[in-house]
């Protein structure tokens, strides 16, 4: 018969694991906050003229 591991070891991996999902579930369903870039940045890339 081959040997088995203790009960908490079990029941430990298994909190484990189910805590893993679940903040893993609430990371990704959480509301997307979208980072509004600043104009200025966006002006300065845009009025580079390249020369080739």
């Amino acid at each position: 018969m081959p040997q088995m591991a203790p009960l908490w070891w079990e029941l430990l991996f298994l909190v484990f694991l189910m805590t893993y999902l679940i903040v893993n579930n609430m990371i990704y369903f959480m509301p997307k906050t979208s980072i509004k870039p600043s104009n200025h940045k966006n002006k300065t890339y845009n009025q580079i003229n390249w020369k080739w």
